[in-house]
């Protein structure tokens, strides 16, 4: 068994397709556009006799005082099956190498989040991965990604998905068809422009924490260049346009990889909220991604099924949720400190960043 770093972008995205469920966050084109940004991008491959077995989609993030942190977003994507001493050896590999990124890049920790969601019943998924990470002294920290998602079954009618939706999320969106909107796909700048501004209200409105311009604009300019042809095979983004004649009521960045669309990125503005934007465009982007042959709508995260009603994402919780897709959880994420101090020192500076 031995580690190396992959060239072949087919091979690699097949591999994470054929092994996870549609983890976008580990395909070659996230890689790329976490390159784009700024980023150090490793892509690990660990090969056996049959051929590989692992893969690792590793990103360096910068952190103030030249420090950063090596991250495995959804990753890393480990054949399922594996015997015992087989992925003792995957897992060495992998965590040498990630030490080693580690040390060249002055990094504090390494943070992973395995790939591979099940539909949610409050319990420990994937209880190999779970005991290997306990032996090995990984803690379970707070989440990177969203722990919680809802999802959409696009298998079913038109008129199935429909008739599942809650009854109120199902007369907004039958109402939002009678008020004269119109959607359109996109990834001109101009559209960009316009999600950016209504993403400033969103924010202003919801108290979200988002990314600077430059970020989405590099993600459309790197994954929005497969538009046109819509590979299954590639991680696409593009981004949808809800208005009311000339005037944009709604926005979204809509990640497509595999038989999987997900709701990345949302916006909307506040004055015109009785033409039920958002509904109007859930609605059409389920019923395109359906038509083009995909099977799941990811709405991305969700609070905790546990948690308070005064987590700050209940209300986009309730939206989702109407729309009658299932709870899913995926494991979590896990963390090796290599050096307490900075460890320490980050966590602090992180709750008073975002503490309310």
């Amino acid at each position: 068994m031995h580690i190396s770093i992959a060239d072949n972008r087919e091979k690699w995205n097949e591999f994470v397709l054929k092994n996870s469920t549609d983890e976008f966050l580990q395909s070659w084109e996230w890689g790329d556009f976490q390159r784009s940004y700024g980023r150090r991008v490793w892509r690990f491959i660990v090969n056996d006799f049959d051929g590989p077995v692992a893969q690792a989609l590793t990103v360096c993030v910068r952190l103030p005082r030249k420090k950063c942190y090596v991250y495995i977003p959804r990753g890393p994507i480990i054949k399922s099956n594996l015997a015992k001493e087989r992925l003792d050896d995957v897992w060495s590999l992998l965590t040498q190498n990630w030490r080693l990124v580690a040390l060249e890049s002055n990094a504090i920790f390494t943070s992973i989040e395995p790939g591979g969601r099940a539909e949610s019943n409050h319990r420990v998924l994937n209880d190999e991965i779970s005991i290997l990470l306990s032996e090995q002294k990984w803690m379970a920290t707070k989440p990177i990604q969203p722990q919680y998602t809802m999802v959409l079954d696009l298998t079913k009618t038109p008129d199935d998905i429909l008739s599942g939706m809650h009854q109120k999320t199902r007369y907004n969106t039958r109402l939002s068809e009678k008020k004269g909107l119109s959607i359109k796909q996109t990834i001109d700048k101009g559209a960009l422009d316009t999600f950016w501004e209504l993403l400033k209200e969103t924010e202003r409105r919801e108290a979200i924490s988002m990314y600077d311009f430059s970020y989405y604009r590099k993600l459309i300019n790197i994954l929005g260049e497969g538009v046109a042809g819509y590979s299954k095979r590639h991680a696409v983004a593009n981004l949808w346009l809800v208005s009311l004649g000339d005037m944009a009521l709604a926005s979204a960045i809509v990640i497509l990889f595999g038989n999987t669309a997900y709701y990345l990125y949302g916006s909307s503005e506040s004055k015109n909220r009785n033409f039920m934007a958002p509904y109007f465009m859930h609605w059409n982007i389920i019923k395109w991604a359906k038509e083009h042959g995909y099977t799941s709508y990811d709405f991305w995260g969700v609070k905790p099924p546990r948690a308070s009603a005064l987590h700050p994402w209940t209300g986009i919780t309730r939206f989702k949720a109407g729309f009658g897709g299932k709870l899913f959880e995926y494991i979590g994420t896990f963390t090796f400190p290599y050096s307490r101090r900075w460890y320490n020192i980050y966590r602090l500076a992180r709750w008073l960043k975002y503490r309310r």
